[in-house]
């Protein structure tokens, strides 16, 4: 047996196993998930993670503020998500995860989604933003201005951010804009091929949170069989403008997706 598969069964299965429900979400990141998050959170009978790992990624930060190679992991994993869930103290368990975090970990998604499914989780949200290009702008400025997310009420300001087309930054690597573009859309191809047959639910940031996020919050309340509540939008979008007024170097991005199946992506 492995160390892995020991640790899930022997420290912790049969304590997780108090939760009534456990989820996990995938998405890419700059896709809604947080004011999605926020309000799922608002239920009482239901504690969420939110990105289980990100504390570990945040010290591996502090220690290599540019590192694009991980860290040594504390734990491994999976132990790590077994200590979280005991927080959970008999409440319905979520968290969430970005395909390149598995990266990071040291862990194949297939093999880590196997691994949870051993753990009783059950349920699985895909939460996908079609426009890639508006996720790499959003974490681009976030990069830059240090401002993540925006309270209820904030104004959204304007700052257009240079796209640095061979060498863009983000998610703790290093690539091309094309390569960031594909990478994103097979990563969720991967991921959304493997939860065909496990029960799961698929949503867009531009059909279920963009213009309300209510939409999303509702669907996912009836995923998991959850009485709503009526919860606060504390979030509101962080780049609200066309994508022209957005994009310094707009026609050298424009010219590089000329002739790519994600030239649609320029346009609002």
């Amino acid at each position: 047996m492995s160390l892995i598969k020991f640790v899930s069964r022997a420290f912790g299965k049969h304590r997780s196993s108090s939760c009534s429900l456990k989820m996990a979400m995938f998405h890419i990141g700059r896709c809604g998930s947080t004011v999605v998050a926020n309000m799922l959170s608002q239920h009482h009978n239901l504690f969420w993670a939110n990105e289980l790992y990100e504390p570990i990624f945040k010290q591996w930060d502090r220690l290599n503020p540019d590192f694009t190679q991980p860290g040594a992991m504390p734990v491994s994993p999976l132990e790590y998500l077994q200590r979280s869930l005991i927080k959970a103290n008999g409440k319905t368990y979520g968290f969430e995860i970005k395909p390149y975090h598995f990266r990071l970990i040291g862990f194949p998604v297939e093999k880590y989604l196997e691994e949870i499914e051993s753990m009783n989780f059950g349920h699985f949200i895909l939460l996908d933003r079609k426009n890639k290009l508006r996720k790499i702008i959003s974490s681009l400025k976030a990069k830059k201005t240090g401002v993540y997310h925006l309270k209820n009420g904030a104004k959204a300001k304007l700052e257009k951010i240079y796209i640095p087309i061979d060498n863009i930054q983000i998610d703790h690597e290093s690539k091309s804009l094309l390569k960031y573009i594909n990478d994103y859309c097979q990563d969720i191809e991967l991921i959304k091929n493997l939860l065909k047959t496990k029960n799961h639910i698929s949503l867009t940031y531009e059909e279920d949170i963009e213009n309300n996020p209510l939409v999303a919050y509702s669907k996912i309340c009836q995923f998991i069989e959850f009485k709503k509540i009526e919860p606060i939008i504390s979030l509101v979008k962080t780049t609200p403008f066309p994508i022209r007024d957005l994009i310094e170097n707009f026609e050298e991005v424009a010219n590089c997706l000329e002739n790519t199946p994600y030239k649609w992506m320029l346009e609002d």
